[in-house]
């Protein structure tokens, strides 16, 4: 698993230009891609479902300037997906691997996302982390981490995740790609 780092973003965003100016996370945990956006975008929203990791990382995040938003994705996403009217990097992220401390297993969150980000007219970047958890990778991440197999099997969702039907929720993109351990579609 490629960890997602300051070299892997640049190398994403040289691919589209200009770069977009705005971040947004689904998935704070404990704030390392808030911390690193920080250093990259003019505006960073991170939103965080477990509300102890929100309570914990929140203020921290907040006074080194990131905006840090409580909820679900499924509400919060596309209340900002609405509200941005300028091109986003949006880094969807945990969504439920055996890493995730909070964790809170349902259905995945990750179409119901890509369905409202597919509704923007902005040439935005789609980036979806994760990529050894999709069903094309999974033999390695299974490899790596054996207790993934009960993860994956309580999640089925998972087994629809791949490169292709992420893309195809932006018909017309300018390209689709995995970089290192993230599935980026470029509108």
């Amino acid at each position: 698993m490629a960890k997602f780092t300051a070299a892997r973003l640049q190398e994403i965003l040289a691919r589209h230009q200009p770069a977009p100016q705005t971040f947004v996370e689904t998935g704070t945990w404990i704030g390392n891609s808030t911390r690193l956006a920080l250093g990259a975008f003019q505006k960073v929203h991170t939103i965080e479902l477990s509300e102890a990791l929100f309570k914990e990382h929140s203020p921290g995040l907040e006074a080194k300037g990131a905006i840090c938003h409580h909820g679900d994705t499924r509400i919060e996403l596309p209340k900002l997906a609405e509200s941005i009217a300028e091109p986003v990097f949006w880094f969807l992220d945990a969504h439920w691997t055996d890493q995730c401390a909070g964790a809170v297993f349902g259905p995945l969150p990750l179409f119901d996302e890509l369905q409202r980000l597919s509704e923007r007219t902005y040439p935005d970047v789609i980036c979806v982390d994760d990529v050894h958890s999709f069903i094309s990778h999974r033999a390695a991440a299974l490899k790596e981490r054996p207790a993934r197999a009960k993860l994956f099997a309580e999640n089925p969702d998972w087994n629809r995740v791949d490169l292709p039907r992420i893309a195809s929720y932006f018909p017309g993109h300018r390209e689709a790609i995995i970089i290192g351990d993230q599935a980026v579609v470029y509108r």
